[in-house]
């Protein structure tokens, strides 16, 4: 049995879904594969709709079902972020197949990650930007930490290529004026 922390509702919904499914997908085609006839695999997904004291709530209920035996979670570095902790105390492994921020894997030893950092990413996108002609750039970031580290490396390597950033803001995915 693995535990799965992931936004089943609220804004972030549409990815939590589409991983839930996709975990689906992969329990079916390994139980298919007869790897491992007598295991039957089971992943518990449970709401944390993007939040990080749902997340840590989760983590708490994981690690007390000894039937668990590792975390897959959270779509959200924020979340992520929160709970990792807690699992790292336990001992209990937490892979993220998304969460990006930096800071992830610097959690501990049990705290794992699966994708590319902010790091990578928005060092990339900071010369690309700069490769492709713009030398003047406003940003607009989300205000939780992927948001506020992917703004910040981007920035940087923007500004390193030798572009000026004119404008920066965060605004709230759900905010209704843009003013």
């Amino acid at each position: 049995r693995f535990g799965c922390y992931i936004p089943l509702t609220g804004m972030f919904a549409i990815f939590g879904n589409s991983m839930q499914k996709g975990f689906a997908m992969a329990v079916e085609d390994f139980e298919k594969s007869g790897k491992l006839k007598d295991v039957k695999m089971v992943i518990q997904c449970e709401d944390d709709q993007g939040r990080a004291d749902d997340g840590i709530n989760i983590a708490r209920r994981f690690i007390e079902n000894k039937d668990i035996v590792a975390v897959i979670g959270s779509w959200s570095s924020t979340v992520t972020l929160a709970a990792g902790p807690l699992y790292n105390k336990a001992k209990l492994v937490n892979i993220t197949p998304i969460s990006s921020h930096p800071a992830v894997t610097k959690v501990g030893p049990y705290v794992y990650r699966q994708s590319v950092t902010q790091s990578q990413e928005g060092a990339f996108n900071g010369k690309a930007m700069y490769g492709m002609g713009a030398r003047k750039i406003a940003m607009l970031g989300i205000p939780n930490d992927y948001g506020k580290a992917n703004v910040g490396v981007t920035k940087g390597a923007f500004l390193k290529a030798g572009g000026k950033v004119v404008f920066q803001e965060f605004v709230r995915p759900d905010a209704p004026d843009f003013r």
